[in-house]
């Protein structure tokens, strides 16, 4: 198992070590190019709970959190879509692949249990994403497989989540 190796041999976090897990479920032969199906499939997972908890809104501030929540999962379709152009462009043909980005969304969802309230479950696959968007970047730089393209796809998704976050954590008095 790639993530138990990766801990054993650098001391690797538990994020890294489940982006370390999802490289190993897309990519046997380790193509750099897998980080995008990786991220195809974190995101989708953070889409569809960032939607659950838009329906499940309830109580004093539901419609700010409704509202709120909307507007987030609303940015992923788009970025879901240039994630899966940019992977093809690069020649990672596993992101068409149902299965695989159904066990990266398995994979995160297992992680998540135990997260009590959908704020907290928002926050975490916000963190995720970030993460992942930071991973992908310095998998395709080290690889020198990085375009100016995919460099200003990546960073404006980074951005755009990370101002998610803090909404989230505002939202919720989480201290950054």
């Amino acid at each position: 198992n790639c993530a138990d190796a990766c801990c054993e041999q650098c001391s690797m976090t538990a994020d890294e070590s489940f982006y370390c897990e999802c490289l190993a479920v897309v990519s046997a032969d380790e193509r750099p190019t897998a980080c995008m199906t990786v991220l195809l499939g974190v995101m989708k997972v953070a889409q569809k709970a960032i939607h659950g908890a838009h329906w499940r809104a309830s109580g004093e501030s539901s419609y700010g959190d409704h509202t709120l929540l909307q507007r987030l999962y609303e940015l992923y379709s788009d970025e879901i879509d240039d994630v899966g152009e940019k992977a093809i462009y690069l020649g990672e043909e596993s992101v068409c692949s149902v299965m695989l980005v159904t066990c990266i969304e398995m994979l995160l969802a297992g992680r998540a249990q135990g997260i009590l309230t959908d704020m907290s479950t928002c926050i975490f696959y916000e963190s995720v994403v970030v993460d992942t968007l930071d991973r992908v970047w310095d998998t395709l730089v080290d690889n020198e497989m990085f375009t100016e393209g995919i460099g200003n796809m990546l960073a404006q998704f980074r951005d755009t989540h990370e101002k998610s976050l803090y909404l989230l954590k505002r939202r919720t008095s989480i201290p950054r």
